[in-house]
C-alpha cells in the first residue's frame, strides 16, 4: 500500500500540481480526479517503482475544491483535497 507516501503541492494551487508518490513496491496505479460535486474528470493508469513525480494540470477545470483518489488493485488506499484558487 501506498500509506502516507502521497504529497500533494502545491496545494492550494492554480490548477498544476504535482504528486509525489513513495510506494514500497512497484504498483499498478489508479488515479481519479473528481470534482466538488462527484464528478469524475479525469482519469489515468501509470506504474510507480520508486519515488515519483506525476504533475496534474487541472488549469481548464474552475476554481474549487477537487478530490484526488489513487487507488491499487486492492482498492482506494489515498485521498487527497486539492484547492484550485
Amino acid at each position: 500500500a501506498l500509506g502516507r507516501s502521497l504529497q500533494v503541492f502545491p496545494n492550494p494551487n492554480d490548477g498544476n500540481f504535482t504528486l509525489e508518490l513513495n510506494p514500497k513496491k512497484t504498483e499498478q496505479i489508479y488515479l481519479s480526479i473528481y470534482n466538488n460535486m462527484g464528478q469524475l474528470i479525469q482519469s489515468e493508469q501509470f506504474t510507480v517503482h520508486q519515488q515519483t513525480l506525476k504533475t496534474i494540470d487541472l488549469s481548464n477545470q474552475a476554481k474549487g475544491v477537487y478530490y484526488v483518489h489513487l487507488g491499487t488493485k486492492d482498492g482506494i488506499v489515498y485521498r487527497e483535497k486539492v484547492i484550485l484558487q
